[in-house]
C-alpha cells in the first residue's frame, strides 16, 4: 500500500496536554533500544519552561509521561546525543547557549566553557550520527559551531562564509564523507567538511530566502530538503547538480517552517508552515512528487514534527498539544530503501 492510497483512512492519534507549557520542539531518540521514546523542549512566554520525556508502549496505543526536566529560562531546540542514549542537547530561548541535560538524573550534564556561546539565538541543532561525539548548531548571528561536549574543548570550531546571512537549519549527511549542510536568510544552500571544518561547495545561491533543511538519512542518500518563506519546498541532489530535483508550492505562500524526510517510507517528506496542518508528500526525488496525505490536528499553529523508525509522526502546536499518529500502516510502509 502507498501513502497516497492510504490517505482516506481514519487516523488514530494520540495527544497529551502541555498547558501552560508551549512545545518549541519535539525530537524521537535515535539510539535503537530507545526508538520509541521522544522528548518536548517546552516555554512559557520564553521565562522558563521544562525538557519533557515521553514513552510509547510496544503498539504505540499509549503515551507516558516519564521525565520533566524544569529550566529557569524557555528551551527552544532538542537533539538526542547518539552516544549517551539519556543525554539531550538544548539551547535556551533569545540565547546562543548550547548545553547537555541528563534526563535520568533531571539535571545539566555538560554547559561550554564562557565565551562560547553565539552571539544571537540557535537557530538548529543535530548530532553527527557518525563519530556520534560532535554537536552542529547554526545560529542568526550567520555562524556555524561544532561542539564537543564530551571533552573539555567545548567549541572547536566557529566556522562562517560571506555569503551566508543568518543560518537557519543545518543537516548532517548518512555517510561520514558527506559532512553536513546549512542553509540561510539569504538563500545559500551550503555543504561543509567538518574534518577539515571549512566549506567544501556551494550548491544555491540567491534563492528565495530558506527557513529550514534535512539531508535524508536514508543509506547513501544524495538528497536534501529545503523549506523557504515563500513556502516552496525543493529537494537537491548534492553530487553537484545547482538546480532542484523537484520543487513544488507547499503552504500556500505560507513561510515553511520545517521539513523531515520519512527514516521509514522511501521519499517521503513530511512539512508544516505557518498553520495547523502537517503535510506528507511522496516521490519527492522525483518530478511527480505530489501531496499524499494532510494532518489537520491541531487548532492551532504548529511549531515542531518529527517521525520514528517505526512509522510515528509527533507534532506540536500553540494549542499546547503533542500529538502523534502512526502513519505508515505496514511492513512494506516501514522500509527504507537502501
Amino acid at each position: 500500500m502507498s501513502m497516497s492510497e492510504g490517505s482516506e483512512r481514519s487516523m488514530e492519534h494520540r495527544s497529551y496536554f502541555l498547558f501552560p507549557l508551549n512545545g518549541e520542539a519535539v525530537r524521537f531518540n535515535p539510539n535503537p533500544v530507545c526508538s520509541s521514546t521522544l522528548a518536548v523542549a517546552t516555554s512559557i512566554s520564553g521565562s522558563f519552561g521544562h525538557m519533557k520525556v515521553f514513552r510509547f508502549n510496544s503498539d504505540h496505543s499509549l503515551l507516558d509521561h516519564v521525565h520533566d526536566i524544569y529550566s529557569a529560562v524557555g528551551l527552544t531546540a532538542c537533539a538526542w546525543s547518539p552516544l549517551r542514549q539519556d543525554h539531550i542537547a538544548s539551547t535556551h530561548n533569545g540565547h546562543g547557549c548550547v548545553f547537555m541535560l541528563n534526563t535520568r538524573t533531571r539535571s545539566i550534564a555538560w554547559h561550554p566553557p564562557p565565551g562560547h556561546a553565539h552571539a544571537s539565538i540557535v537557530t538548529a541543532l543535530e548530532w553527527d550520527p557518525h563519530g556520534r561525539e560532535t554537536l552542529v548548531s547554526g545560529s542568526w548571528d550567520s555562524t556555524i559551531k561544532l561542539w564537543t561536549p564530551y571533552s573539555a574543548a567545548g567549541c572547536i570550531s566557529t566556522m562562517h562564509n560571506p555569503n551566508i546571512a543568518h543560518v537557519t537549519g543545518v543537516s548532517w549527511g548518512p555517510i561520514p564523507w558527506n559532512g553536513f549542510a546549512s542553509v540561510s536568510y539569504n538563500g545559500s544552500l551550503c555543504l561543509w567538511d567538518p574534518r577539515m571544518r571549512t566549506l567544501a561547495s556551494e550548491l544555491a545561491r540567491g534563492e528565495h530566502a530558506f527557513s529550514c533543511c534535512d539531508w535524508s538519512k536514508a543509506s547513501s542518500s544524495c538528497y536534501i530538503a529545503t523549506g523557504s518563506c515563500s513556502g516552496l519546498i525543493k529537494v537537491w541532489d548534492m553530487r553537484g547538480s545547482r538546480e532542484p530535483v523537484s520543487a513544488w508550492q507547499g503552504h500556500d505562500n505560507k513561510r515553511v517552517r520545517g521539513v523531515r524526510f520519512s527514516p521509514s517510507v522511501q521519499n517521503v517528506i513530511a512539512s508544516f508552515s505557518t498553520g495547523s496542518e502537517v503535510c506528507m508528500w511522496s516521490d519527492v526525488t522525483t518530478v511527480e512528487a505530489q501531496l499524499a496525505r494532510k494532518y489537520s490536528m491541531h487548532t492551532g499553529s504548529i511549531k515542531g514534527i518529527d517521525m520514528s523508525t517505526d512509522g510515528v509522526l509527533a507534532s506540536i502546536g500553540s494549542d499546547y498539544k503533542l500529538i502523534t499518529i502512526v502513519y505508515a500502516h505496514d511492513r512494506q510502509e516501514v522500509e527504507v530503501a537502501q
